[in-house]
């Protein structure tokens, strides 16, 4: 995945760049919405709109958003929502950004999360801006990467690998309740990859190496939640 889209960032002769992947949809504004939203704000690096999924009659449709509301924010500031909170600037159909603000591409170490670090790193040198409204669709379907990552690990692999990239920075030291539900966070993928056929011995990317219980508690209500 980061290789084609890394492939289509060589090939992109425009000053900005808009990814639509293959089994997403956009809406017939998207493009002039996001654009207008950097051509008027010089400092912001990334724009996003909402988002809404769509799929097979096994996945409910619904709508994910950054905000309710439109912002537009430091970076460093949407970095640590997302940090804690997960991916809520969304996936590479629901963003785009200047071609220059680019050209170190996409990391090859990452594999699930290759869209957020890229995110991260554009927003480390200037705003993020969110439109609210829906203005592209993601499918979700069962051959999709995300479930065949959850079957291999490499969703808590990826994540792992952003905490000891990030998590040292000094805006995403966290509070408590942020440090323990990113803790919560990371039992909640180790236990759905579990469920998914993977297991996971070792566990480095927690704030409270000492302390296992949020750990437990995570799996605990995961297993709850997926049958297990």
């Amino acid at each position: 995945m980061q290789e084609n889209f890394n492939r289509c960032l060589q090939l992109a002769r425009g000053e900005y760049v808009k990814f639509l992947c293959a089994d997403d949809l956009l809406d017939a504004g998207c493009v002039e919405r996001l654009l207008g939203v950097l051509q008027g704000r010089p400092n912001v690096k990334l724009a996003a709109c909402a988002r809404r999924t769509f799929g097979d009659s096994a996945v409910r449709t619904r709508v994910l958003r950054y905000a309710s509301g439109e912002v537009v924010c430091t970076g460093q500031a949407a970095i640590r929502r997302c940090f804690f909170l997960g991916n809520l600037i969304g996936e590479p159909t629901a963003v785009m950004f200047r071609h220059a603000d680019a050209q170190g591409g996409f990391s090859a170490r990452y594999l699930q999360l290759v869209d957020l670090e890229m995110w991260f790193r554009l927003l480390e040198n200037g705003e993020f801006a969110f439109v609210p409204e829906v203005l592209c669709g993601i499918r979700e379907h069962d051959a999709q990467a995300t479930r065949q990552s959850l079957a291999s690990g490499r969703v808590s692999v990826d994540k792992e690998l952003l905490f000891t990239e990030f998590s040292g920075k000094s805006y995403l030291r966290g509070n408590l309740f942020e440090r323990l539900l990113w803790d919560f966070r990371m039992a909640w993928s180790i236990e759905r990859e579990r469920v998914a056929g993977h297991v996971r011995v070792e566990i480095n990317s927690i704030y409270f190496q000492g302390l296992r219980l949020p750990m437990t508690i995570g799996a605990r209500i995961a297993g709850t939640f997926s049958g297990r």
